[in-house]
C-alpha cells in the first residue's frame, strides 16, 4: 500500500495523484489498484531504471515519463 503515488509527463507536469493506492510495475506495463483491487490506472510503457531512496521510489520509463511513489 503507497500512501501517496504521483504521475508526471516528460515535462515534469503532474497527470495524476492517488492516495493509499497499491502499484504493481512489471516489464510491460504498470499497474495501479484501489484497496478493494480494482484497477485505477493501467500504464502501457516499459520502465527504464528504477532510483530507491529512504522515503520515496522513483519509476523512470523510456517515454521520459515517470512515477513517484511514498511508501
Amino acid at each position: 500500500m503507497s500512501a501517496l503515488i504521483k504521475f508526471f509527463n516528460s515535462k515534469d507536469e503532474q497527470q495524476f495523484c492517488v492516495k493509499d493506492h497499491i502499484i504493481d510495475v512489471c516489464k510491460s506495463q504498470t499497474i495501479i489498484y484501489s484497496k478493494d483491487f480494482l484497477t485505477v490506472f493501467r500504464i502501457f510503457d516499459t520502465p527504464d531504471n528504477y532510483d530507491i531512496d529512504k522515503n520515496r521510489i522513483r519509476v523512470n520509463y523510456s517515454t521520459g515519463f515517470y512515477i513517484l511513489v511514498k511508501p
